[in-house]
């Protein structure tokens, strides 16, 4: 921002799956998941979010997938951080 001035639009894209029943995945494993699709959106949103609001303006987009719908068998850490994103994406629409 110092180089180029402030962000007008943020595209949240970032996600990653790690496939396997809950029995076959390691915590850590879970935890990668959630930190890069969830956390990693989080961040960047929360950087950023604030200085858009006192300039007035600035667009957000936080994409997810049908994983964000419904649940995958297999993919139960990715469908969890894609329900998440999409609330995550309500509760700051109205924010």
């Amino acid at each position: 921002m110092d180089r180029c001035g402030p962000v007008y639009m943020l595209v949240n894209c970032a996600g990653m799956a790690l496939c396997g029943t809950l029995e076959e995945m390691t915590m850590q494993d879970i935890k990668t998941v959630i930190d890069l699709n969830l956390y990693g959106t989080i961040h960047m949103t929360k950087a950023l979010v604030e200085g858009m609001k006192q300039r007035g303006r600035g667009c957000i987009v936080i994409t997810a997938s049908q994983a964000a719908n419904l649940g995958i068998y297999g993919l139960a850490a990715y469908t969890s951080s894609k329900f998440a994103l999409k609330g995550f994406a309500e509760a700051m629409y109205m924010e």
